[in-house]
């Protein structure tokens, strides 16, 4: 039996049974919930069902590379929502719609969370259940990352991560935020780094770093990196070698060259692309945005970068960094480690100054007491 095929049936459930547990196990899905009020009564059954859920995902597949070990180690039952308790989740608004997945805003023990749910349609489709339940297990991976929304719950076609109202994006974009220090940059910058060393380390490639996917704390302005619907494998396979990947083009300008050339990808993808993030911190606006999106998709395999002057506005060992993470040649850039290693030693060495209007550093003036 082919793999796909095999996943669909999902260990052995006809489809007709796993709609009506799906519906019992999904918030808000309709009076099947009720099944799993009386969990004395159901949890060894939804605990059955979960494993064999997972089982397939867990055995050895015929691909060399994949997440099968991150699989292998997760335990949905070991996070604060789960099947046995997802009804209790209050879903509220819609807050996107995307190709396979909503999300909406929730409440659980008065904390907001943020509840992804597969789209009806895709239930049954090896590649999307797959890629939802590869996103949990990573996520699991992470649950203790410092700079990693953090996953709350997972059940079937629902998964449930922390919740903040705003991203790096919409704080960057919006001129009542600001003006920011050039440490305060750095730091912003630092945070960035962070979350993309966190998923290299577990060997999970993004493959959609752009301003929008950083989480914000307001009131620490602390980022948490977020979204991996786009994620693929980038470690080694079983025998050592690296793993590589295709993925189609995707829109916006935030993309390295060799994925508009349609070349092998790994993890030096999100290392580019995070030097557009670093580029986008200073100027306050996208990249590109004089040019149409297909001159972008032409220009930037040929050497394109973004407006060297919003470079120079950093300190000189961050320019030389920048310049390291769009090198054309993937190899050429530094590991998300690196790019952390380095950016804590620049803001470290970087006074509390700030850029007057011509982009000239003053000493900020500070109060002091009498």
């Amino acid at each position: 039996m082919r793999r796909d095929s095999a996943f669909l049936i999902l260990c052995g459930f006809s489809l007709a049974s796993l709609f009506a547990l799906h519906m019992a196990l999904t918030p808000g899905a309709g009076v099947a919930s009720h099944l799993l009020r009386q969990r004395e009564v159901v949890a060894p059954a939804v605990r059955d069902h979960v494993a064999s859920l997972l089982e397939r995902a867990r055995k050895p597949r015929k691909k060399r590379c994949g997440f099968g070990a991150a699989i292998s180690g997760m335990d949905p039952f070991d996070l604060p929502l789960h099947c046995g308790n997802m009804h209790t989740l209050k879903l509220g608004e819609k807050l996107g719609e995307g190709f396979w997945r909503g999300v909406y805003n929730a409440t659980w023990q008065g904390k907001a969370v943020a509840v992804k749910i597969v789209h009806e349609v895709h239930h049954y489709k090896a590649n999307i259940v797959e890629r939802h339940v590869e996103e949990a297990a990573v996520l699991y991976s992470l649950r203790h990352a410092s700079h990693v929304a953090r996953l709350m719950g997972w059940c079937n076609s629902t998964l449930v991560v922390e919740y903040f109202p705003h991203n790096l994006e919409e704080m960057l974009f919006d001129t009542s935020y600001g003006p920011w220090t050039t440490k305060q940059k750095l730091t912003l910058c630092l945070e960035a780094a962070k979350g993309v060393a966190e998923i290299h380390a577990v060997h999970a490639v993004h493959a959609d770093i752009q301003p929008r996917q950083f989480l914000v704390d307001p009131a620490t302005r602390k980022l948490y990196l977020n979204d991996l619907n786009r994620m693929r494998f980038g470690g080694p396979d079983a025998n050592g070698s690296t793993c590589s990947f295709t993925i189609g083009l995707a829109k916006g300008v935030w993309r390295a060259p060799e994925e508009y050339r349609f070349e092998s990808l790994g993890k030096p993808l999100d290392i580019f692309s995070l030097a557009m993030v670093f580029w986008t911190i200073e100027a306050r606006h996208a990249p590109h945005n004089n040019i149409t999106r297909n001159q972008v998709y032409e220009q930037v395999p040929e050497g394109l970068r973004p407006d060297e002057g919003i470079v120079q506005r950093y300190p000189p060992a961050m320019q030389d960094l920048i310049h390291e993470m769009w090198a054309d040649a993937p190899m050429a850039r530094p590991s998300a480690a690196a790019v952390v290693a380095r950016l804590e030693a620049i803001v470290a060495e970087t006074p509390d100054e700030f850029e007057d209007g011509n982009g000239v550093l003053a000493q900020r003036q500070r109060c002091r007491r009498q």
